[in-house]
């Protein structure tokens, strides 16, 4: 994972240590000799990264296929351990990497154990921000050499392979997939106190874990939905990793929490014509998906109306899908169900003859008011839903609304 310069770089920066050597020493399953005040069962780092001569900053880094548990005592123990290592050798940070981040009952139980005086040496990330990270080196063109461009695109698509296996294995079990499972053990307690308070509170510490797991859950399901594309491509547009390192995205994603309660996404592939917009809007526990098309722009009466109902017609996913129609003389956007737009003509019939729409909103509202602080089964609706709502409007998504 270390091999490519600016990919290294790039990992560590976002773990707050600045590496601008080139050349490094990487190093599997460290040994030290034994510290006096370690114990003698204390388990080695998955790895080690420092400047080549050992002058400079430097990280352990500890991999995990799933996620942390603090009632996991060897778990808790073994980062608590690194820690305390970390301080004896002088080593900058312990990074350790997995499906989610390590909620706040970890983090304390880890920090309960360790009595490590200087600055907090523990950052955690997921092995979907790396693949961000690849991502946007990748897109900008940062990567020297075929042999780090063929290394990081080779690492992104082990993870896509990954993704596809426990994605699909997951649609025969009753739980959820074993590579991403959850927003992680802050999300219950984050929802029932957005419920209890009707607002979020700026300060709450779990907000950066949770906006850390809901960019690793979009991009799981960005890495998902391209399995079968004949290019590689980032359908992630929103929040994009194009220009943003990992911070600023997690920056974007807690702002939105703070100002509206909400979780936004954007996916758009290729060879489609418009967006996919997904919210989590937490206050009212609800998930909107959504997709926004022009009206025709020849400004000629067309069966534009007849076609959108059309294409929608064969929606057998669940949640309820509107049309919003919004008519060049009416202040307000005229909202109807499918059904009504398919059995009543008169409901999405223009206001005055010849008149066409200025644009259409096709919108699905899928109410989790008794999933939402679920935050494993509310991870499976998700990526259901958006995959249903996805396939029903694949028409819409690939043709649009003719002129």
């Amino acid at each position: 994972m270390l091999a490519v310069p600016a990919f290294r770089r790039d990992v560590l920066a976002a773990a707050g240590l600045k590496f601008s050597s080139t050349k490094a020493e990487v190093f599997r399953e460290v040994r030290f000799k034994q510290e006096p005040n370690l114990p003698s069962d204390c388990d080695a780092p998955d790895g080690l990264v420092r400047p080549r001569g050992g002058r400079g900053p430097s990280a352990f880094f500890d991999f995990m296929p799933c996620s942390f548990s603090a009632s996991d005592e060897r778990q808790v123990h073994r980062i608590a351990n690194h820690l305390m290592l970390a301080q004896e050798r002088r080593i900058g940070r312990v990074i350790t990497i997995s499906s989610i981040v390590p909620d706040q009952a970890f983090v304390g139980a880890v920090r309960s154990l360790v009595n490590v005086q200087g600055p907090d040496r523990l950052r955690a990330m997921t092995w979907m921000e790396t693949v961000d990270i690849a991502l946007g080196l990748l897109d900008r063109k940062s990567v020297e050499g075929q042999v780090g461009v063929f290394l990081l695109e080779q690492y992104v698509q082990t993870l896509k392979d990954e993704v596809v296996r426990e994605t699909q294995a997951r649609a025969a079990r009753d739980q959820g997939a074993l590579f991403f499972t959850s927003l992680g053990g802050d999300w219950d307690g984050f929802v029932d106190d957005v419920e209890n308070t009707g607002t979020v509170d700026p300060k709450d510490p779990r907000l950066s874990a949770i906006a850390s797991n809901w960019l690793a859950l979009l991009r799981s399901l960005s890495l998902y939905l391209t399995r079968s594309s004949a290019r590689d491509e980032d359908v992630l547009l929103h929040p994009s990793v194009h220009s943003k390192d990992s911070q600023a995205r997690k920056d974007a994603v807690i702002k939105r929490l703070k100002s509206h309660g909400q979780l936004m996404a954007t996916f758009h592939k290729h060879d489609e014509v418009m967006p996919t917009l997904m919210c989590v809007d937490v206050k009212h526990r609800e998930v909107i998906f959504q997709l926004q098309l022009n009206g025709p722009s020849n400004k000629t009466q067309s069966n534009s109306i007849a076609e959108l109902a059309q294409a929608i017609s064969e929606d057998r996913t669940f949640g309820k899908t509107r049309i919003k129609i919004f008519w060049p003389t009416e202040k307000a956007p005229r909202a109807v169900t499918k059904e009504q737009a398919i059995k009543e003509p008169i409901s999405i019939a223009p206001p005055q003859h010849g008149m066409v729409p200025d644009k259409f909103i096709v919108e699905r509202t899928v109410s989790c008011e008794k999933i939402i602080n679920q935050p494993d089964s509310f991870v499976q609706l998700i990526g259901l839903e958006l995959r249903g709502f996805r396939a029903s409007t694949r028409h819409l998504l690939h043709r649009g609304i003719a002129a």
